[in-house]
């Protein structure tokens, strides 16, 4: 499909708001398809096509992932398709930056959002008892990561990004997170994302300890 510039960014959210009302999600995905790179990357890093999206259905489904937290969200908009998708699978965005997502500049969210204050450990705490899973999706802060998949008590983690050796950066890396990481927790599932050839999404599942 050739990419396609909307007249207008209004018009792009006109459209996407409308299909979220009806909850037609393939036609959001189509719309992704059919934006210039420059304008797809405003509301979402890794738009999914509807294959990829009924593969994450199916994975998920498969381990019985239920309850995601996502971790820097942003718009929230993949997390929003999936779920329209499968709507046995929930998810609650976290962000820090709450003044930012208050303003007139910040895009529009399409999943409710949590923000973290100070060190947040409380809210923190409170998602990870109660989630299943635990996703960054194009996440670019390591020790972030490290504090948010220390603190998580569930067993899988989802890790939405560019492939290693697409001179994307990212941190974490889907396929490179870190030898700290690769530790507690291994890969189970892995698959590419999207028609540009860039994204892969990775599923960890974390490794029994003599405590579990």
């Amino acid at each position: 499909m050739h990419d396609r510039q909307f007249d207008t960014l209004e018009e792009t959210d006109r459209l996407i708001t409308s299909f979220m009302k009806t909850r037609k999600w393939r036609k959001i995905v189509e719309i992704g398809q059919e934006l210039a790179p420059t304008e797809r990357s405003r509301y979402l890093w890794a738009w999914p096509t509807e294959q990829d999206v009924e593969r994450i259905g199916e994975v998920l489904g498969r381990l019985e992932v239920k309850s995601i937290a996502s971790v820097g969200c942003g718009s929230g908009l993949l997390e929003w398709i999936v779920s329209c998708a499968y709507d046995t699978i929930t998810f609650r965005g976290i962000e820090i930056d709450e003044d930012w997502w208050s303003s007139k500049y910040a895009p529009i969210s399409y999943i409710p959002l949590k923000f973290m204050h100070g060190s947040g450990r409380g809210l923190l705490q409170e998602l990870t008892d109660a989630t299943d899973g635990l996703m960054f999706c194009y996440f670019n802060n390591g020790d972030a990561f490290t504090q948010y998949v220390e603190a998580f008590k569930g067993r899988y983690v989802i890790i939405v990004g560019p492939r290693s050796d697409r001179g994307v950066h990212t941190n974490p890396l889907p396929m490179a997170p870190g030898d700290s990481f690769l530790e507690r927790w291994q890969l189970l599932e892995h698959f590419d994302l999207g028609s540009e050839n860039i994204n892969c999404v990775a599923v960890y599942q974390c490794k029994k300890t003599e405590d579990q």
